[in-house]
């Protein structure tokens, strides 16, 4: 039930954000905008002639056109259209409107008058169409420009408002009166005609007729010292042209390509310019669009798996590694069944022999986990840190191996491969938590193997915005790690971890000193200073303060219900001074 509710959300989100792209929102009815609303609305906009131009040919760079091409098997009947657009023209602001622009406006004897914009929504209908003997047909708008001169808030002429006008409702109602009886001419216009094209198509040794059918504003644009430049938008939006065939009957297009050295193919019943299409097999019409959608089902990795138990809990103890024997065996069912297809792709037999290479990695590693102590220890904590602080009770089928997959990179420091691992999962999959469990494996492996402090592991990312929310998520981590370190009766510094980034500012300065001041200061009066990194305690869900390690002269977080500390650094002295467990950096480090 959950999952049709987000669904249905999604898509009323997406529908009013295109919505408003493409300008036919209710909110666009009627919008404020100091430009013109073709500067604002940005799908499925036809532009109007630049003035230099003299061009009659329609292409892709002509943004003043669409078009529709069809195959017909012969054409044995006229063709009913049917065109829709809107377009956008000025009308007199509210006093409200007006008295809220004139707020950013320096000169106080006249205002510029606020631009307000009106939507007009068009339809022609049932256009009959010989597309043979069709060369242009200039389309019909009087009935559009004599509704438009007919709305009594049209602005004919741009107007400078005396600010005494501005004083009272009243007296603005005045001034939009002695405009709506200015003499002058309404000078609105917009120019659009449809066109066709007919030619001979070979297609499997067969000749058909394609059709194209173009929609043109061929309305001129004005220069800019134009008078009139402002008052109405020569754009045309969201135009749609729907096409009844009649009798006539519409031909896919035949598309081939090679794949994998063999010759696929698949068919597609229009090609669109500027616009897509849709065909309706059962009515024989085509409609044009101005976008197109996808929806995209969500595509997760594997977590729960039939043939293996890779859950935090099991995979904590000497059990574990039973359950990574099934996952071995199981790579060597896929690699046996996979190295039964005969192939000759290049490709094919080069990621076969990956796999294999993989695989045989894989299992390696599960046998030095085994022989190992301290490495099989710190898997094991790995897993308990990840099983006290995941909300999920087990790892996705990617991220076991991919840690697995790292272990010898650990743990032998004399062993070197001559390639860097890639893990490439979409957004979501859980990539990062693969890599914070490679992270935690080393800070525990180092400390059962006599280092007591220092950096374990460093990592870059592009963005501060993006850093900053995985510096959180990994101080959770860190700190059900540090549990589990005392737990277990580890020796060795407290783990830790700092953000470490490029320019320092007040936020994350290159000193502590005026931290630690403020805290003291907040002190003095009773207060405190919330947490930087976490305001959270992940452990007890307490409030977290800044408070100050006297000894060493360090900012650190307290819990305020539990009392516990936690090492978590923002100061270039303090990240020099410490050399904490994880640091997290960006890339301008």
């Amino acid at each position: 039930m959950s999952e049709l509710i987000y669904e249905k959300f999604g898509k009323i989100l997406s529908n009013d954000v295109v919505q408003k792209l493409v300008g036919v929102h209710d909110d666009f009815k009627i919008i404020r905008h100091h430009s013109l609303p073709s500067k604002n609305i940005l799908i499925g906009a036809l532009l109007p002639k630049p003035v230099e131009s003299d061009s009659s040919i329609e292409s892709s760079k002509d943004l003043n056109s669409i078009s529709v091409k069809c195959l017909l098997d012969e054409i044995s009947s006229p063709l009913n259209i049917d065109i829709s657009f809107s377009v956008f023209y000025r009308i007199f602001p509210t006093f409200e409107q007006q008295l809220e622009g004139i707020k950013e406006q320096k000169d106080k004897k006249s205002y510029s008058m606020e631009r307000i914009w009106k939507r007009k929504d068009f339809s022609i209908y049932n256009l009959l169409v010989d597309p043979l003997n069709l060369n242009n047909i200039e389309l019909d708008l009087s009935d559009l420009i004599n509704e438009i001169k007919e709305d009594l808030n049209v602005v004919k002429v741009e107007r400078k408002i005396p600010s005494h006008f501005m004083d009272s409702k009243e007296k603005f109602e005045e001034f939009l009166e002695e405009q709506r009886k200015s003499p002058f001419e309404f000078k609105y216009v917009w120019n659009m005609h449809i066109k066709s094209k007919v030619r001979t198509f070979s297609q499997d040794d067969k000749d058909y007729l394609l059709l194209e059918l173009f929609l043109v504003n061929n309305t001129r644009d004005l220069s800019k010292n134009d008078k009139i430049l402002n008052l109405y938008d020569r754009t045309v939006f969201n135009p749609i042209i729907k096409i009844n065939l009649n009798k006539n009957e519409l031909v896919p297009f035949k598309y081939q390509y090679t794949y994998d050295n063999q010759l696929k193919e698949y068919f597609g019943e229009l090609r669109c310019l500027n616009c897509q299409g849709e065909f309706d097999k059962e009515n024989n019409f085509i409609k044009t669009t101005n976008y197109v959608t996808f929806d995209q089902e969500k595509i997760s990795p594997k977590s729960d798996v039939d043939y293996a138990d890779i859950s935090f809990k099991t995979l904590s103890s000497e059990r574990g590694f039973l359950e990574l024997d099934k996952i071995y065996i199981k790579m060597n069912e896929f690699y046996e069944n996979a190295s039964n297809f005969s192939s000759d792709d290049e490709i094919y037999i080069n990621e076969l022999n990956e796999f294999k290479e993989m695989k045989e990695r894989f299992n390696e590693n599960i046998h030095l986990l085994r022989n190992n102590s301290n490495a099989a220890k710190a898997f094991y904590l790995m897993n308990e840190t990840f099983s006290n602080n995941s909300k999920y009770p087990t790892w996705r089928l990617f991220q076991i191996v991919f840690i697995v997959l790292q272990i010898r990179d650990i743990v032998e420091t004399n062993y070197q491969r001559e390639i860097c691992e890639l893990l490439h999962v979409m957004t979501g999959g859980g990539k990062s938590e693969a890599y914070f469990g490679v992270v935690i494996f080393t800070a525990f492996w180092d400390r059962l193997n006599g280092k007591e402090f220092g950096i374990s592991a460093l990592t870059k990312f592009p963005l501060r915005m993006l850093s900053i929310q995985q510096l959180q998520r990994i101080a959770n981590i860190f700190i059900h790690a540090e549990e589990v370190r005392i737990a277990n009766n580890i020796g060795g510094d407290s783990f830790s971890i700092a953000y470490y980034v490029g320019s320092q500012d007040n936020e994350f300065p290159s000193h502590n000193f005026k931290i630690i001041n403020k805290i003291r200061t907040k002190k003095e009066k009773n207060e405190k200073v919330k947490g930087k990194i976490i305001e959270k305690c992940p452990l007890c869900g307490g409030d977290v303060f800044l408070d100050i390690d006297e000894s060493q002269n360090l900012v650190i977080h307290k819990c305020d219900s539990c009392n516990k500390i936690f090492r978590l650094y923002y100061s270039d002295d303090e990240i020099y001074r410490t050399l904490p467990t994880f640091i997290v950096s960006t890339v301008d480090k």
